[in-house]
């Protein structure tokens, strides 16, 4: 580890002969190694600050923004300082060879900045001990250890090589992290952990980090177009201001006799660091020098050396310090490892896989049919049909008959029907075009039925695999619900944890509470709370100059620029509110906060985390009761009269969800607000009646235009869908996103597959043109594949963010804002899936390469959406099998009949030409001249010589002139379908009775093996602590009090810049009390309460 120095005042010997320590709250000094040249040299000048070792471990609470640091044979210039950097070799624990030289920057300079400064060379085989005075004397020459100091042709001092690099400009204009003569040791001189033994994740090293991240630090540092930052650095270095050293410091400095707080100066460097350890998800990893050797025999495979081929993976908290971290891989992260971003997530990746496989099988099953399509048999090779449509119906001979009853009318696709005279002009004839391809044969027939029943055992496989699945990913990723209950109905008045832990311990002897925690129905006060911080941060970005944000102040300020307004701003500032309005709303909310704290409100639900699984299995065993005992309170359902609470009162006791996905603000959801969901999802058919117009508009113009047209609204849907929820209350985020996948899915399925059927006329059902069906279905597959993906991994939205907004940014914080990802939903990700997989079943009889576009289409999801999941993405919350479980029991079962019923439409409904021989005759001889038409492969005139025996064809409806194969056929499949209909519709029917019976019966079943690992040690352990999120901030809202969660490592985050007191919403609720004249009376159960109880010291000494 890199050596830390200390710098520490020594007064001039003339004055005082005494040492004293100058730091923040240390002053240990002695022990650091001296040298004879330096103590001969303190004699010789006046104030001199030496820089002392010290060790890392113990160094103390120091400023982090304070910290300057120094490699080997580099020399630190501050305007007016006279610095000497004594250089010492070590040599186990000795000091030898010591040197030292002189430098002075050529200025004078009253006083040094009163804080501390740490000098490392990194290499951990050296140190430095050195000196800086002030001086006003006149330029002195510049040396270094090694060699002379030159000037460059403006003035700039140039340093010869050294041992720390070669020739290098010192820019100091550019901050401590981007001085040039740093070079690239700046990372390796910097310590890794800091005085609290916390990571340092500015010392990241380059191959761990990205692409963007590398490439932002590098433009950071050297233009200011990327980072208009550097203007104003340079401009303070040309004014002789130190600031620009001091990257992201926070100086006391003097203004016209007082003191003045400068505020901080937002860092690129920190924002990224938050972006890659905050947003992105890091699993824990061992560095090299630190890993055990493999004993012998135990040799890696190329699969375990390469691929973590059976490696368990585990997943750090966001922006955890304490010990090593790296970013997923993209590539060789293992599918069973994927459940450590929830088991949501590895379950749809699991479903990806599953049915691209089974899409790649039905695919396979189906060559014969497109070997068929594309034969002499069939349609004369599909000579002139484009290559992606080969091997489908498309049919491309066509022949002219007469057509005695036909019109223009009832043919949506005009150039399929033709009037002309004959050659003396005495009479015109209709003529119709013909499909002259027979598709609708026993054996495809036969192909695609085998397909249907490959779904149908395929669907019912990969049931039973995503349920395996789901059992690995369990067992291998123990969280807090592992080991957690929920009550959901306790009493009103039991809001003290204290009594919740006391009824599980003193029931369940040998079990220990580690975290208990009460919510109660605050909802009002909390978004009240929440919503005056983002006012604050409102009011404070439009006076980035003022410091006092008290109201008296505020008001002040509000009454001086409402009486500079003339008529025009007042009229403007009741459309658009300026601070009077903000101030005023403040005011409002103040006293709205102080009255709902006053209150004492109802306990909603209780989470109880044990120390063990196996506690949590016995208590949810023991408890398990029907949801329907409960609301009745019925006291005969409970094993054990020790079990009702108080001695009374029935609880219904549930696994709950994982922390991040309790929604702590709509724990209470209300009757209406349940009747809220379905208006909003009854809403989605009016916006789909609105698209079909859009797309049908644009696909007469061109069907490339409505293919885009559908990818384009499928990508913005959902986006309309997450405002809709916002009407919405849901207790957790499994809930919302269960009811987003079913507005996303019935938009999605519907706008993709049906749309297209109906702005496509039936008569273009098996033609090869660029604005006919197939070719539609085609162009979906290909801005699925190509123009989605494309953008996704773009992320252009994202990138704008992190590279041209967040560093533009004034605070610390909002930069971090603009690095929080882009954010995701599970639940649009499996509807995509959903409505691909849809999009096969569907068109496959006529397309059997669809299956194969499917495929590829899942494929390049699963590795695009990992991409982005590790790389992108907002963090989500850790979902579990809800949508997985929606998707196997109802989606894909119903996909089965859908395939089934459009396979027997699409065989009854061949030629697709709506034409059907009549019992007539044409009774008259005369010759036509029918007229090319390209579209239909008639691509020159041709004679049409028209006999009195010549049968005369008629319009008629899809299916009335079926050929004796084809009615066997249909026959067939319809059996089949209806069949299957029923047999389905009865499982389906079946699973519904399941759920509703939880009501009545008790349901709990435990899923995989109770694990053995206690809760104190896992790595990533996060507890139920009340939150509420802001968009405004990149992190969340405490809003139960603190107490000694602080010291837990149970909350799942942590600002490096803020302590948590900092966002705990409780104190802001007190302040105002107290600021209104008031006591605040602990007695009300005003907010939430988390207590931790850690596990007894003889119980840790056992484990250790």
């Amino acid at each position: 580890m890199a050596e830390v120095y200390e710098m520490n005042e020594v007064k001039d010997p003339n004055m005082n002969d005494s040492v004293s320590d100058e730091g923040d709250n240390h002053s240990q000094s002695s022990g650091a190694p001296s040298s004879q040249s330096g103590s001969e040299n303190d004699s010789t000048t006046g104030s001199i600050d030496t820089f002392n070792e010290k060790s890392p471990t113990q160094k103390g609470e120091m400023s982090p923004m304070r910290k300057l640091i120094v490699g080997t044979g580099q020399v630190l210039r501050l305007p007016g300082v006279f610095a000497a950097i004594e250089k010492n070799t070590c040599d186990s624990g000795s000091v030898s060879n010591s040197e030292s030289q002189y430098y002075h920057s050529g200025r004078s300079h009253q006083s040094l900045v009163d804080d501390d400064y740490y000098f490392s060379d990194g290499s951990g085989q050296s140190y430095f001990n050195a000196k800086i005075r002030m001086d006003s004397q006149s330029d002195l020459s510049f040396k270094d250890a090694a060699s002379d100091i030159s000037y460059d042709d403006e003035g700039q001092p140039v340093y010869a090589a050294s041992e720390a690099g070669g020739e290098q400009p010192f820019d100091g204009s550019l901050g401590l992290g981007a001085v040039s003569s740093f070079g690239d040791q700046e990372q390796q001189m910097r310590p890794r952990r800091n005085s609290k033994n916390e990571i340092d994740f500015l010392t990241d090293e380059k191959r761990m980090m990205t692409y963007g991240r590398c490439i932002a630090i590098y433009l950071a540092k050297r233009y200011a177009w990327y980072n208009p930052q550097l203007k104003q650095e340079k401009e303070n270095d040309s004014n002789g201001e130190t600031d620009a050293m001091l990257q992201s410091s926070n100086i006391d400095t003097v203004e016209n006799g007082k003191e003045k707080n400068q505020k901080p100066k937002p860092s690129i460097e920190k924002a990224w660091a938050y972006f890659e350890h905050t947003t992105l998800p890091r699993r824990s990893y061992t560095p090299v020098h630190e890993r055990e050797e493999n004993p012998e025999g135990m040799k890696k495979s190329f699969l375990e050396r390469n691929f973590n081929w059976n490696k368990t993976l585990e997943r750090a908290n966001p922006g955890e310090d304490s010990y090593e971290t790296k970013l997923y891989s993209v590539w060789t992260t293992p599918l069973n490892q994927m459940g450590d971003f929830g088991l949501g997530v590895g379950l749809y990746f699991a479903t990806l896989v599953a049915s691209a496989i089974l899409m790649i099988l039905a695919g396979l099953m189906n060559v014969p049919n497109m070997m068929y399509f594309q034969s002499d048999d069939y349609s004369k090779g599909q000579e002139g049909v484009s290559w992606f449509l080969k091997g489908s119906a498309v049919c491309n001979v066509h022949e002219f008959v007469p057509c005695i009853d036909c019109d223009e009318a009832l043919f949506a696709d005009k150039r399929r029907i033709v009037t002309v005279p004959d050659e003396n002009n005495e009479t015109q004839q209709t003529f119709a075009i013909m499909n002259d391809c027979d598709g609708a044969t026993w054996r495809v027939g036969m192909v695609n039925f085998g397909t249907t029943l490959l779904f149908l055992v395929g669907f019912i496989i990969m049931r039973w695999y995503l349920s395996s699945m789901e059992v690995r990913f369990d067992e291998d990723e123990q969280t807090a619900q592992d080991y957690s209950i929920v009550v959901r109905n306790p009493p009103d008045s039991a809001t003290d944890p204290e009594t919740w832990r006391s009824f599980f311990m003193e029931n369940f002897a040998g079990t220990h509470v580690t975290c208990c925690t009460v919510a109660v129905d605050n909802d009002d006060l909390v978004h009240a709370l929440v919503k005056r911080r983002e006012l604050l941060k409102a009011i404070k970005t439009s006076l980035p100059e003022e410091d006092d944000f008290s109201i008296e102040n505020l008001e002040k300020l509000s009454e001086e620029i409402v009486s500079k307004r003339n008529a025009l701003q007042r009229l403007m500032a009741k459309l658009f509110p300026g601070l009077p309005a903000k101030v005023q709303t403040l005011v409002d909310l103040n006293a709205e906060i102080v009255e709902l704290s006053s209150k004492s409100y109802p306990a909603s639900s209780v989470f109880v985390t044990f120390e063990n699984e196996k506690a949590q299995r016995w208590v949810l065993e023991t408890m398990n009761i029907a949801e329907v005992d409960a609301v009745r309170q019925n006291r005969g359902a409970v094993k054990e009269p020790r079990f009702l609470f108080e001695g009374e009162h029935v609880l219904f006791v549930q696994e709950p969800t994982e922390p991040s996905t309790i929604r702590w603000q709509d724990l209470h959801v209300t009757f209406f607000e349940q009747i809220t969901k379905f208006l909003t999802t009854g809403f989605v058919f009016g916006l789909l009646t609105a698209t079909y117009f859009i797309i049908r508009a644009l696909h007469n113009v061109n069907t490339t235009f409505s293919a885009f047209a559908i990818s384009i609204s499928n990508s913005i849907f959902p986006t309309l869908a997450k405002m809709l929820s916002k009407f919405e209350k849901h207790a957790n985020e499994e809930r919302r996103e269960v009811w987003l996948y079913i507005k996303i899915a019935i938009f999605r399925c519907i706008n993709a597959v049906v749309f297209i059927l109906l702005i496509t006329p039936y008569t273009s059902t098996t033609l090869g043109g660029s604005s006919d069906l197939l070719a539609g279905v085609y162009n979906v597959f290909f801005a699925e594949i190509v123009t989605a993906s494309v953008l996704q991994i773009l992320d252009i939205g994202g990138n704008l963010s992190r590279h041209f907004f967040a560093p533009r940014q004034k605070t610390q914080e909002d930069m971090d804002l603009k690095m929080i990802g882009t954010e995701v939903f599970l639940s649009e990700r499996y509807t995509n899936m959903t409505k691909l997989i849809f999009l096969a079943v569907w068109y496959c009889p006529l397309f059997p390469a669809v299956l194969f576009w499917c495929a590829l289409a899942l494929g390049i999801n699963f590795f695009v959406d990992r991409f982005s999941l590790m790389r992108t993405w907002k963090p989500s919350p850790k979902l579990g099998r809800s949508m997985s479980g929606l998707q196997r029991d109802f989606t894909f079962p119903i996909m089965v009949i859908v395939m089934a019923y459009w396979a027997v439409r699409s065989w009854s409904n061949f030629k697709y030409d709506h034409l059907c021989e009549s019992s007539n005759t044409a009774n008259f001889d005369a010759n036509f001249v029918l007229p090319n038409v390209t579209d239909f492969n008639i691509n020159e005139e041709m004679l049409f010589e028209l006999k009195s025996e010549t049968m005369m064809y008629k319009y008629c409806a899809n299916n009335e002139d079926m050929t004796n194969e084809q009615e066997r056929l249909t026959f067939t499949y319809q059996l089949f379908t209806w069949s299957l209909t029923g047999l389905v519709g009865f499982i389906i029917f079946c699973i519904v009775v399941y759920h509703a019976r939880k009501f009545y019966v008790p349901n709990y079943s435990p899923c995989g093996e109770a694990q053995d690992e206690k809760f104190s040690n896992v790595k990533s352990r996060v507890g139920y602590i009340p939150q509420a999120k802001s968009d405004n901030f990149a992190y969340p809202f405490l809003i139960c009090p603190l107490v000694n969660l602080e010291e837990s490592d149970l909350i799942a985050w942590e600002d490096p810049n803020k302590e948590y007191h900092e966002y705990d919403l409780t104190e802001d609720a007190k302040q105002l009390i107290r600021e209104s004249g008031k006591e605040v009376d602990s007695r009300l159960a005003t907010f939430s309460k988390c207590l931790w109880f850690p596990p007894p010291e003889e119980e840790e000494s056992k484990e250790n």
